[in-house]
């Protein structure tokens, strides 16, 4: 329960702080947006899950997960992808991302919303997050083609670009006989 909670509580907060659509941000299994995504997309997911105590008789897990933003590209000629798309100031990928870490970086608002969700479906309070998602790392913009929009498969140039924001260090802690 613990990812699950997690994603969900990013994906609401990012729609909220940054007003985006249920259409431009959602939880995702990988990076990929969803054919239907507009212009530019929001995916949060997960990249693990790791236990960090050595102790049987309690869970340490440290859940890291991502946001990837795509940026579809054929709005940008060709020669102006790097300008238009990746550096564009306010609206390229980096200033995008820099919102993203801004909003969720040692965020409680993110931690205490997952801990809500775990409440609800578990009854409670107890051996919820305690320690708020950190900033990873922001990746290169990648280019993308068609196939990652859903479509099919083509050769160069790019349909688009995405940049993954990865964060780590959500910490819950549980006693084994608690864990769900």
């Amino acid at each position: 329960m613990s990812m699950e909670a997690l994603l969900l509580a990013v994906c609401d907060h990012l729609r909220t702080q940054l007003s985006l659509s249920e259409e431009a941000c959602g939880v995702q299994p990988d990076g990929t947006p969803p054919p239907s995504a507009g212009e530019a997309y929001y995916a949060v997911h997960a990249t693990g899950v790791q236990q960090l105590s050595d102790y049987a008789q309690r869970l340490e897990e440290v859940c890291g997960f991502s946001v990837t933003i795509t940026r579809r590209g054929p709005y940008a000629p060709l020669d102006q992808d790097g300008s238009e798309i990746v550096a564009k100031r306010k609206l390229g990928l980096y200033a995008l991302a820099r919102r993203v870490r801004a909003k969720v970086h040692g965020s409680w608002a993110v931690l205490t919303a997952a801990n809500v969700i775990i409440t609800a479906d578990e009854g409670s309070e107890a051996n919820g997050f305690v320690e708020p998602p950190l900033l990873s790392s922001v990746s290169a913009p990648r280019p993308q083609g068609g196939g990652w929009f859903g479509a099919q498969a083509e050769p160069q140039p790019p349909s688009g670009y995405s940049v993954e924001v990865a964060f780590r260090a959500a910490v819950r802690h549980q006693k084994t006989s608690d864990a769900v």
